[in-house]
């Protein structure tokens, strides 16, 4: 039991980086400032966001996006035009259905990013296992080099 907590926590982590990385890279391509990860606000918000895609892999993004609000509006943020840290104030802080077509895309953005970081998690710790750390840097490479061949 013990080692499945850890392991959770283990995939919770690795996938919580590649989103904020992923995000964060999608904030710059749009001319938006880049996260500050070292902010504690930023982290919060962010696993607010992904923590119900991460927990459960079959979640629908609606019930992503509710569970992202109740969190939210229980610390204390409230629905604003602009996402201000002071103001504790975020544009996405409504029902799922009055979100626009741009906010919907990024929720389904981050489940996809999510599902892939989780099935690539899961094919490199199961080559690991077979083939030990010996064959690592090799797995990680060939991993790689298969999906961009596939496509």
């Amino acid at each position: 039991m013990k080692n499945e907590i850890r392991e959770q926590q283990r995939v919770t982590n690795v996938l919580c980086y590649i989103m904020f990385l992923c995000e964060s890279a999608f904030r710059l391509s749009s001319d938006l400032d880049p996260f500050d990860f070292s902010n504690r606000t930023t982290v919060d918000i962010m696993y607010h966001r992904c923590i119900s895609l991460i927990d459960d892999e079959t979640i629908s993004c609606e019930k992503a996006h509710d569970l992202y609000v109740t969190a939210m509006l229980a610390e204390g943020w409230t629905l604003g035009d602009n996402e201000d840290h002071n103001l504790k104030t975020m544009p996405d802080l409504k029902l799922f259905k009055e979100l626009s077509r741009e906010q919907v895309k990024l929720i389904a953005y981050r489940a996809a990013v999510l599902s892939s970081g989780r099935e690539f998690y899961q094919n490199l710790k199961s080559e690991f296992e077979m083939n030990g750390l010996n064959d690592l840097k090799g797995t990680v490479f060939t991993y790689t080099k298969d999906m961009l061949h596939d496509q």
